[in-house]
């Protein structure tokens, strides 16, 4: 493996390590989720500081180490200064930046979890709408989608017919829709919720629909809870 390397990588989380050094969490275009040390950022005064703030797109080079790789040096190519100037943005940047860190493991690079995690900070730096949670939902939802946690939407889990218009259920642990009849079958362990027709049909368009289109998707407030409750309880289920 080369010594040191070049990466464009959204900043994660940083945090407090040794007496004068950060632990750097970012997730690279080329080499997926990195760990890496920041020497003497804590210190004041320091030129790494400034650029390896949480929720910001940098240029690092990479310096590989015994027991840690450490930044040798760093750029911010993108700061997103109007999620930082109001706090509604900094909390829905904060909540995906956890809820993707604590998702991605180890150095598996993936293009679409980049773009994605990019795009939604793009989102929230130029949206002027009113913001709610619906955008951190839908987020979510599309990172267990491209993540290969995808619910099965179009057919019941359990037979592998056809889903009907009503009637279903949702169960985390089997994976996505489950017709009545099943339901009716499954033991009472088993954890589910009816699913509404609304909710259903947003979840196949959230599947498809590129994150920067989300300002033109507009939710009915109880479609819109029921759906929170629906992935809050898959991601749950699946990421811990």
């Amino acid at each position: 493996m080369d010594e040191t390397f070049s990466t464009q990588a959204i900043i994660i989380n940083n945090r407090p390590f040794r007496e004068h050094d950060s632990m750097v969490s970012a997730y690279s275009r080329e080499r997926g989720k990195l760990d890496l040390v920041a020497r003497g950022a804590r210190k004041i005064g320091s030129k790494l500081a400034g650029h390896l703030q949480p929720v910001s797109l940098a240029r690092i080079m990479v310096v590989r180490g015994k027991h840690f790789n450490y930044i040798g040096g760093a750029d911010c190519l993108r700061g997103f200064r109007n999620i930082k100037d109001d706090w509604r943005k900094i909390v829905l940047a904060g909540k995906a930046m956890a809820v993707f860190g604590g998702m991605i493991k180890g150095e598996e690079p993936d293009m679409n979890l980049f773009e994605l995690v990019r795009g939604y900070l793009e989102l929230l730096e130029r949206t002027k709408e009113p913001l709610h949670n619906f955008y951190h939902h839908s987020f979510v939802f599309k990172l267990l989608v491209n993540s290969g946690y995808g619910p099965e939407l179009y057919e019941c889990v359990v037979c592998r017919q056809p889903a009907v218009p009503r009637g279903n259920y949702f169960s985390p642990e089997r994976g996505g829709v489950v017709c009545a009849r099943c339901h009716a079958g499954l033991a009472a362990s088993v954890v589910r919720q009816p699913v509404s027709p609304p909710a259903i049909k947003t979840m196949r368009l959230l599947a498809r629909l590129a994150i920067s289109d989300l300002p033109r998707f507009k939710i009915e407030e109880k479609p819109g809870r029921e759906l929170a409750g629906i992935i809050t309880s898959f991601h749950a289920y699946h990421c811990g």
